[in-house]
């Protein structure tokens, strides 16, 4: 989290991080100039992604982390990828196809070990997702190497679309 704090002027100028205020002015204009951009370089830290961040924990909203995916069309293919690294996919992965949607169910289970800090995520996590129309689901195929999950979902061309003429009746 960031805070923004008073620096206090040193010799009557701003100072920025004990450099002064016209000399950091002076430097980002110089890269201006160059046609280089400051923004990079500045840390912007947000609240969206700490909200990203609790929801994917589960809590309040229910007993399942998110799973991080991607989905694209490939070749007449619906494909998703989803990150499940460290997890055994002949036991620690589910995948069902129930009418139009495709769900994707993992556990990873904590290791028993004495740690003082961790950031990975255990548990149960779970995701949704709608298939497309015209998806073959009795030939839906699912691979995973190095972490990563490939669902994929062969798709038919939709039926051409047509456009109906509205007969108007007159009333006598």
């Amino acid at each position: 989290m960031w805070t923004v704090a008073k620096v206090p002027k040193e010799r009557g100028r701003d100072t920025l991080g004990g450099i002064s205020h016209s000399r950091f002015s002076e430097a980002v204009r110089e890269i201006e100039e160059k046609g280089d951009s400051m923004t990079g370089l500045i840390p912007r830290p947000t609240v969206f992604p700490e909200m990203i961040r609790l929801l994917e924990g589960g809590w309040p909203f229910g007993e399942h982390h998110a799973v991080r995916i991607e989905v694209f069309r490939d070749n007449g293919n619906f494909v998703l990828r989803a990150e499940l690294p460290g997890m055994d996919p002949e036991k620690d992965i589910h995948i069902a196809v129930e009418g139009n949607e495709l769900s994707i169910t993992a556990e990873r289970t904590v290791e028993k070990h004495d740690k003082s800090h961790s950031e990975f995520s255990y548990g149960s996590f779970a995701r949704t997702i709608r298939l497309p129309v015209g998806a073959a689901v009795d030939k839906v195929s699912a691979a995973y190497d190095s972490g990563i999950l490939e669902v994929t979902v062969p798709v038919s061309e939709p039926a051409e679309s047509r456009k109906i003429p509205v007969d108007v009746t007159k009333k006598s």
